[in-house]
């Protein structure tokens, strides 16, 4: 950026103004125009072991709760209770019932 340096608070203030705000039609169709054709500037390089290393870790922290981990009993028993108190409404019944139906008659057997 050019000219004076903007500090945190303008930064903060200015990223919280812009909060749900979205492109229009007309600005998404320009970008995807602009950016057609264009090569990424990463092609044909790879990153770097130490890169690679602060993406993995990255990964750890961020992903973990949904991918492998390993709960304890407690915590898989709390799980359980919660589940066995969801109940279906009827027309969930009903839209599951044809589904499991409608995937019964694709089925080929040779």
């Amino acid at each position: 950026m050019k000219g004076k340096k903007r500090s945190k608070e303008t930064k903060r203030k200015i990223s919280l103004a812009n909060r749900g705000r979205k492109h229009t039609e007309e600005a998404r169709r320009k970008m995807s125009e602009a950016h057609k054709g264009k090569v990424s500037p990463f092609k044909g390089k790879k990153q770097s072991k130490e890169a690679r290393r602060k993406m993995v870790e990255s990964w750890k922290r961020n992903f973990s709760y949904r991918v492998g981990r390993i709960r304890s009993e407690e915590s898989r028993r709390k799980m359980s209770d919660v589940a066995k108190k969801r109940k279906h409404s009827e027309e969930t019944k009903r839209k599951m019932s044809e589904a499991h139906k409608a995937s019964w008659k694709r089925k080929t057997w040779s």
